[in-house]
């Protein structure tokens, strides 16, 4: 809803999940708390994606894009990334 919802293309659009399902296995890499660490990955990330210099990024958002997803993700996910953690990082138990 959210890249309808700012006319996001194709190519946009999937790239906008991709950022968010990679930033969700950095989440869940490890039962220890990295919500830095995965924050600092997401506007990598997001950077990677918002900046034209082949090979290593390529520039499918704007400036007024990039705003608009780091305010999104920190209003929907980071603000409940402890959940997202407990609910989806496997357990360590004793064997």
């Amino acid at each position: 809803q959210f890249a309808a919802e700012n006319n996001f293309s194709r190519e946009q659009t999937s790239a906008f999940f991709s950022i968010l399902k990679a930033t969700h296995c950095k989440c869940i890499e490890t039962p220890f708390d990295n919500m830095q660490d995965t924050f600092e990955y997401f506007k990598e990330l997001v950077l990677c994606h918002s900046v034209r210099r082949p090979p290593f990024s390529v520039g499918l958002f704007n400036a007024d894009q990039v705003q608009k997803i780091v305010d999104y993700v920190l209003r929907t996910y980071f603000k409940h990334f402890k959940m997202y953690k407990f609910a989806f990082t496997p357990r360590v138990g004793k064997t």
